[in-house]
């Protein structure tokens, strides 16, 4: 299910390419070059590794929507692997200032007339891009596992249970069936894949010099400290009355996070670690 939520970003990237995080990813990543094609870079954030395993995956998800057609043919990312300038030796005088409605005859592609020779398996995955009946808005990229053409973690989920049967472990089984919302199973991510960001993971990940927790210097902050062990989360599990069960003795995630899972009140205590994560984060930023 980890990656059926990062597909979440990889939709949100696409869909908001004005928004601040897509624009520093955009310039620090890919540039010109598109989210739906794998990249490698040296020394890259948790974040961008994870991303880029999640394409992997989810790449042929993706497929063209087109709307007025006005993006350039040879020039614009409108299929999602890069433009096709890239794809031929050149591309010929003639078709560099081609916009797909030029290609459009009748409601077909008319392919024959570009003068730029383009290969038989390009020429296939033009063929199979709708064409839209009433053209209207920009040439953008649907979610195909979909009717409405919107990503959905639950449809991404479902097609990925195919190819696979070994990636999930079972905990995010339980985790997909619980009432809460999105916002929650992202957390749940994090926690599971040691990858909410305490200091000492923080640290690990060359982002801060030290591991300790900011306001008692001697602890050092880990998922633990700041979910569970922290006098103030004490207080808050006491209140709650759930602060008397074994889970709280557990030092390994995954079987930390399992028991949490088989607790009676395991959405009130996953709620509950995400406003203590939220009081942890309020207090230091």
């Amino acid at each position: 299910m980890n990656i059926a939520l990062l597909g979440k970003l990889i939709w949100k990237y696409i869909m908001n390419p004005e928004t601040p995080w897509v624009k520093f990813l955009k310039h620090k990543y890919l540039k010109s070059n598109s989210i739906l094609i794998p990249l490698t870079f040296k020394c890259p954030s948790y974040i961008w590794k994870s991303i880029n395993k999640a394409v992997e995956f989810l790449k042929s998800g993706f497929e063209p929507k087109l709307g007025t057609g006005g993006s350039s043919v040879f020039y614009d990312n409108w299929l999602g692997d890069g433009p096709l300038c890239t794809k031929v030796p050149f591309v010929h005088i003639s078709d560099t200032q081609l916009n797909l409605v030029d290609l459009w005859a009748n409601n077909k592609w008319n392919l024959p007339i570009l003068h730029t020779n383009i290969t038989k398996d390009i020429e296939q995955k033009i063929l199979r891009v709708k064409i839209p009946l009433t053209p209207v808005g920009q040439d953008i990229f649907r979610w195909s596992k979909t009717t409405s053409g919107d990503y959905t973690t639950s449809s991404t989920y479902n097609w990925l249970q195919g190819d696979l049967d070994t990636y999930p472990h079972p905990i995010w089984k339980q985790i997909w069936h619980l009432q809460i919302t999105e916002k929650l199973r992202w957390f749940c991510w994090f926690i599971l894949n040691n990858a909410l960001p305490t200091n000492n993971k923080r640290k690990a990940s060359h982002m801060t010099s030290s591991e300790l927790w900011p306001r008692y210097s001697a602890i050092t902050e880990d998922v633990f400290h700041a979910l569970r062990n922290y006098p103030n989360s004490k207080e808050l599990w006491n209140k709650l009355d759930l602060h008397g069960n074994n889970i709280w003795k557990i030092d390994n995630i995954l079987t930390w996070f399992t028991n949490i899972l088989r607790h009676k009140d395991s959405v009130k205590i996953i709620t509950t670690m995400w406003w203590a994560w939220r009081w942890r984060n309020n207090y230091i930023f």
